[in-house]
């Protein structure tokens, strides 16, 4: 993980002003010597969320929120430390040492994640349209379709589907009638009458 050094963060903070930082997400008044807006952070009416430039932090005083830029927009954009740091060192101009623990390091495993499953998809689609791939294919469905992310909205039967006993037909599911299913067409699962 990329540690930064004191006087690199200090500098960060200097770059970056935070009342434009925050003026992005929040509606900002000025109250004083600060300023004041709605807290990003949780619903209310009354502002009490405060940004002070002069110390360059912020805190709600009514969720107990607060901190500075880093920890602003770790919250806003749910970033981790590292990341923020070089999202805000890009916006101050501050070039930030190289990162040892290669391309992947303290971006929460975002890009690793991105590149498994990217890799994942094509696998999948590989196996699919492959020989044996078409008992798992869907009736009147093409690759471009699939690969475009334009399948049809109602969910259709496989080729050679079986229940739950493993008999051809239809799917049920064994809960029994009446069991409300979200997302379910219908809105009902129906009992397989041969499983009473």
């Amino acid at each position: 993980m990329a540690s930064y050094s004191p006087a690199t963060l200090d500098e960060i903070r200097a770059g970056v002003d935070v009342v434009d930082l925050v003026g992005r997400f929040v509606n900002l008044r000025k109250a004083g010597q600060n300023y004041k807006g709605l807290c990003p952070f949780h619903s209310e009416k009354t502002p009490s969320f405060m940004v002070n430039p002069k110390k360059g932090i912020f805190h709600c005083f009514g969720c107990g929120v607060g901190g500075d830029v880093f920890g602003f927009l770790m919250r806003q954009d749910r970033l981790s430390f590292p990341e923020a740091v070089r999202v805000l060192a890009k916006q101050a101009g501050v070039a930030l040492p190289e990162d040892r623990g290669g391309p992947a390091a303290g971006d929460s495993g975002r890009e690793e994640l991105y590149r498994v499953m990217e890799a994942a998809a094509a696998f999948y689609t590989e196996r699919l349209w492959a020989a044996g791939g078409d008992r798992a294919r869907l009736p009147d469905i093409s690759a471009s379709q699939i690969s475009g992310g334009r399948l049809p909205d109602e969910p259709r039967e496989p080729v050679g589907s079986r229940d739950h006993s493993g008999r051809a037909g239809r799917c049920r599911d064994p809960a029994g009638p009446g069991v409300r299913l979200a997302g379910h067409p219908g809105g009902q699962v129906q009992r397989d009458p041969a499983r009473r």
